[in-house]
C-alpha cells in the first residue's frame, strides 16, 4: 500500500487486514465466480475503504462500506433513531458532576450482526486477497446501505 511504503511501515495494511478479517468471520458475503451475474433483484453497490486515525491511541482503522447511494431502497423501511453525540456528552458531564459511575460499550462492527434487507452485490477489489474480481454478494448489514441501521435495531 502506497502510505505504507511511504511511511516504511503496515500500519494502514494491517488496518485493512483487521477489517476485512472481521468482515469475513462475520459472515458478510457469499462468493461466486468472477463474471458471475446474480439475478435481476440484485442492484450492484461499489464497496469504499475509510480510513481513520484514533485520537486515544493514534490506531488506524480501516472501514469498509457500500456505496448505499447508488443503491435504489425507497421500498423498504430504513428509519431508525440514533442518539446524539451531544447528548452523550451531556449525560457523562451530568454523571462525573454527581459523582456517579458509568460504563460504555462499543460493538465492533455493530451492523454486520444483522441481516442485510437491500439484495446487493459487489465486484471484490484487491482488498478480498485471493478473492479479488470474485462477485460477491453482500448478506449483512454493511455500514452504506440505507436500511443497515434499522436491520441491526431489530436484531437488538
Amino acid at each position: 500500500m502506497l502510505f505504507d511504503e511511504e511511511n516504511k511501515n503496515t500500519l494502514w495494511a494491517n488496518a485493512i487486514a483487521n477489517e476485512m478479517t472481521a468482515l469475513e468471520e462475520a459472515g458478510v458475503w457469499a462468493y461466486y465466480p468472477p463474471h458471475y451475474k446474480p439475478s435481476s433483484e440484485y442492484q450492484y453497490t461499489p464497496l469504499t475503504m475509510i480510513f481513520d486515525i484514533k485520537q486515544e491511541d493514534l490506531r488506524r482503522k480501516a472501514r469498509l462500506v457500500a456505496g448505499g447511494h447508488v443503491v435504489e431502497s425507497s421500498m423498504y423501511e430504513s428509519y431508525s433513531s440514533v442518539v446524539q453525540q451531544r447528548s452523550i456528552r451531556l449525560l457523562e458531564t451530568i454523571t462525573l458532576n454527581k459523582s456517579l459511575s458509568f460504563v460504555t460499550g462499543d460493538i465492533g462492527n455493530a451492523f454486520v450482526h444483522a441481516d442485510t434487507k437491500e439484495k446487493v452485490y459487489t465486484i471484490a477489489g484487491r482488498e478480498f486477497g485471493n478473492k479479488k474480481d470474485c462477485t460477491v454478494i453482500i448478506k449483512k448489514a454493511l455500514y452504506g446501505l440505507a436500511t443497515s441501521a434499522r436491520q441491526w435495531n431489530i436484531t437488538l
